[in-house]
């Protein structure tokens, strides 16, 4: 497996892995509607560490799509 193919993969997860805490998020925390409400109202209370590891892995798969492309 070459360093591109790795990249791809990771990203990818990365990417299922924020969806996947979003969608935990939304589906927990019955009080916060995501048409009216921000996403950052999730990073105050007991939420708060699942949106911060949501933004690590929105960032890392930012990242990790940017070496894919210079890479590519």
């Amino acid at each position: 497996m070459n360093i591109i193919t790795l990249l791809s993969y990771l990203s990818a997860l990365a990417v299922v892995g924020y969806f996947l805490i979003i969608l935990y998020l939304h589906v927990k925390f019955r009080n916060y509607n995501p048409i009216y409400h921000a996403v950052s109202d999730y990073g105050i209370g007991e939420s708060r560490k699942l949106h911060v590891l949501s933004g690590v892995c929105n960032i890392i798969s930012s990242l990790l799509l940017v070496f894919f492309v210079m890479l590519g």
